[in-house]
């Protein structure tokens, strides 16, 4: 029985002493046209299935096999004797016949075997046919040696070749050769297998079938030189004969379509002492040109096929409103009434200007604005020469969809196309109205331009916040304040960038004050403003309580109570605290408005919000900031209140 394949070299083995030799320094700051690895070829062919190198025992033995103790065969007799026979070669190399007796078979070929078989029965019966077939095959012993990933002796199958028994021994180790593996036959060099002819070209001539005795005898590994880049095949191959670099690529598998051949680098150790480069071009080789160019690698010569540079210039680009937009080839002296031809424009194409975007020579973009019907017309002042990269943009006359969303208690909310001079009643009627359980006095209008008009103040706050703190800090350091001071300072430093990362993070903007009302009362009124894309409505349901925040005792949301004052809810609140600045109450209703006046005689509705500030006689002194962050934010409740339950 053939002995178990040793377990195979796993895909994430480190790279061996010969591969480590080829790795390149990677460098981030360079672009990587060569991998950083390449693997010795050919060795991964071991780390196939069992089934890629198992012997076959099912099929007809050929003439040469040679027959050995242990194999049995049938006897197939017809004629005036018929019969069947199952034999087996004992230890002696015998069989045994009727009549005939002991016949010595083994060691010899099957094809003799069939021929003395018949010769011998033959004395004893005339006018017969015979037909030798096998049964069970022997098995041979043979030895594995040198460079190997198991090196022994093996039992195998007697149909094995060379290729089946380095595979039970776990094929050549990469300190071993694949070109030179001899195998040895009564102390004789019988045949030299290279495995590369059979990797690259199918060739498995030498792959003799072994026999009882033989050895196999893998060397140290041979010259090896590595090829990378723009090859089909890039890896490290070993060195046989003499090698020309044309060889070397096509053990490769050739070049591809994107090698560039001005620019073939090799990598050369000289005298044991340092690496060198060499840059070839192989144009004029490549060519029939220049035989001489073809010059013989050496080994560890690293050869690096680079890649064309691949930036396309002679493009036009087309842009905007044609049937086919993209890229196109810029041919020699195109002008511009051949590229931009009727059958390519959309029919909404806007021909009364377009761009051309060039690159000038100093690396700066001009634009030239061109009549393009005029053009069309026959006017040839618009037909200019086009120029590498050229891009040409035709704009569209057709207007963007304009769209904005109402949401909450309407009877059909959703997205709605508006067109141009439709104003906010129109949309209103356009959902269905308000359901029952509308509250517009707590309505939020949102719309895009203040957003970003809001977002631009609030990042130059934060940036000017940002320097004030670190101004500060800087100033406190040289102070030379106590231990006391300092922890007290940079806890202040601390709080204030808590503030602006939450500002930051949570501020909501694009919120727009407004009054609503039915469709028919809001006609006609300023609040029935002119809608734009991306506008926002949100109607919520009714609220039922009244928020009091900032520096009070407890900071809730109370029931609210019809005919109470703004002194009622405060007090429920615990009322001010000490640091709380009582002169800077200010009521901030639920349609975003703030009040600060006369709040005694104000009535308080739901979902208004109570906001009582921090004193200036904070103890960190943070209030300016506190203040200008409320400035910002007064106008949204929920995040108001966010930081004051954090930091008033």
């Amino acid at each position: 029985m053939a002995l178990p394949p040793p377990p195979r070299e796993e895909a994430t083995a480190p790279p061996s002493r010969i591969e480590q030799m080829f790795e390149q320094p990677y460098d981030i700051s360079v672009p990587q046209v060569i991998p950083r690895t390449l693997t010795q070829f050919g060795y991964d062919l071991f780390k196939a299935p069992s089934s890629t190198f198992a012997p076959v025992t099912d099929v007809p033995v050929g003439p040469d096999f040679v027959l050995g103790p242990g194999d049995s065969m049938t006897l197939y007799i017809w004629g005036l004797v018929e019969n069947v026979l199952r034999v087996t070669i004992d230890r002696n190399g015998n069989i045994f016949l009727p009549k005939a007796g002991v016949l010595r078979v083994g060691g010899l070929r099957f094809s003799e075997a069939e021929a003395q078989t018949r010769e011998a029965l033959s004395k004893y019966f005339k006018r017969f046919e015979l037909k030798l077939a096998m049964n069970d095959l022997h098995t041979i012993k043979v030895f594995v040696l040198g460079e190997v990933a198991k090196p022994g002796g093996y039992t195998i199958s007697s149909l094995s070749t060379i290729s089946n028994a380095l595979y039970v021994a776990g094929g050549p180790s990469k300190q071993g050769s694949m070109r030179n593996i001899r195998l040895i036959r009564n102390n004789k060099a019988l045949v030299i297998l290279d495995l590369y002819e059979f990797l690259l070209k199918g060739d498995k001539t030498n792959d003799l079938r072994l026999e009882t005795g033989d050895s196999i005898f893998v060397p140290p590994i041979g010259p090896v030189v590595a090829i990378s880049g723009m090859v089909k095949r890039p890896a490290i191959y070993e060195l046989k004969d003499p090698t020309k670099i044309t060889h070397l690529i096509e053990m490769a598998a050739g070049l591809v379509p994107m090698s560039y051949l001005r620019r073939v680098q090799i990598e050369r150790i000289s005298q044991h002492h340092e690496k060198v480069a060499m840059d070839l071009d192989l144009t004029a080789l490549y060519e029939g040109k220049d035989p001489k160019a073809d010059i013989e690698i050496r080994d560890g010569d690293f050869i690096k096929v680079f890649p064309i540079y691949s930036m396309i210039y002679n493009l036009v680009r087309l842009d905007g409103a044609f049937k086919y937009p993209g890229d196109y080839q810029l041919k020699p002296n195109m002008k511009l009434s051949q590229l931009l031809t009727p059958e390519k424009l959309l029919p909404q194409a806007y021909l009364d200007e377009i761009e051309l975007i060039r690159l000038k020579p100093d690396f700066t973009y001009e634009v030239l604005h061109l009549d393009l019907r005029r053009l069309l017309r026959g006017d040839l002042s618009q037909d200019i020469a086009l120029q590498p990269l050229d891009r040409i943009v035709v704009s569209t006359e057709l207007k963007p969809i304009e769209k904005v969303t109402i949401s909450g208690e309407v009877k059909r909310p959703g997205t709605y196309t508006i067109t141009k001079g439709e104003r906010l009643s129109s949309l209103i009627r356009r959902a269905g109205g308000f359901t029952p359980d509308a509250y517009l006095k707590a309505v939020v209008f949102t719309r895009d331009t203040i957003r970003q008009a809001e977002k631009e103040q609030l990042d130059k706050f934060l940036k000017m916040q940002q320097q004030i703190i670190l101004q500060e800090s800087a100033a406190y350091a040289a102070a030379g304040l106590s231990e006391t001071e300092a922890a007290e300072q940079r806890q202040a430093a601390a709080q204030k960038q808590q503030y602006l990362t939450l500002v930051a993070q949570q501020v909501p903007l694009g919120r727009m004050a407004i009054h609503l009302a039915e469709p028919e009362k809001l006609e006609n009124t300023p609040d029935d403003i002119l809608l734009v894309i991306g506008d926002s409505l949100t109607i919520p349901m009714p609220p039922s309580s009244v928020l009091v925040i900032g520096s009070v005792y407890n900071q809730l949301a109370f029931l609210h109570k019809p005919n109470q004052n703004f002194q009622y809810y405060l007090a429920r609140a615990g009322g001010p605290t000490p640091d709380a600045d009582e002169g800077g109450i200010y009521l901030l209703r639920a349609d975003g408005s703030a009040e600060t006046s006369f709040l005694k005689m104000k009535k308080i509705e739901v979902g208004d919000t109570i906001v009582v500030p921090v004193s200036t006689a904070a103890k960190y002194r943070t209030v300016p900031l506190v203040k200008d962050i409320a400035t910002i934010i007064g106008q949204f409740a929920v995040t108001l209140a966010v930081v004051a339950r954090l930091f008033f």
